[in-house]
């Protein structure tokens, strides 16, 4: 008979970033379903770290500006999979990027958490502040007058020939 095979436990990072105009009820939702993922597959949340609202280098989804959530875990393949699922399905997550960190199989129960460090925090205060004006909510357009223009047709770059690029008969 075969022996039950247990999945193995890696360490994972996940960067989330959430709309700005998110509540902080969405916010915790989000959260809670990393937690209940990772945990409901006997992993283990490290840390989690709200990082803040950044401005972004291009809209997504229409927005200027995310919040972002940093959460370090240790859980198995299945769990990094039924997360990538679930973010999927929020309204409010504009992009998650989930790395691994260990490069082997790691142990759950070897790694000690501060309980402070692997609450989530809450985005009350950036919510308020967005809502108070205390954080400049990025104006439409601002990062295209940022931009350099597009060259003209007649800016273009002429084509150059490189010595040895010439077919020289075959």
């Amino acid at each position: 008979m075969h022996a039950l095979v247990q999945p193995k436990h890696r360490e994972y990072e996940i960067v989330y970033l959430l709309a700005p105009m998110t509540t902080p009820g969405a916010a915790t939702k989000v959260g809670d379903t990393v937690r209940e993922v990772v945990e409901g597959i006997n992993g283990k949340i490290l840390k989690v770290d709200l990082w803040g609202i950044r401005t972004l280098a291009y809209k997504i989804k229409g927005n200027r500006q995310g919040i972002y959530y940093c959460t370090r875990f240790v859980s198995t393949q299945g769990a990094v999979d039924e997360i990538e699922r679930r973010l999927k399905i929020f309204d409010s997550v504009l992009r998650y990027l989930i790395v691994k960190m260990s490069p082997g199989e790691v142990d759950p129960a070897a790694y000690t958490v501060k309980p402070e460090e692997a609450q989530f925090k809450p985005i009350d205060e950036i919510h308020a502040s967005l809502q108070a004006g205390e954080i400049p909510a990025a104006e439409p357009g601002a990062a295209e007058t940022d931009r350099p223009a597009a060259p003209s047709p007649e800016e273009e770059t002429p084509e150059v020939e490189l010595d040895g690029d010439e077919d020289e008969g075959d």
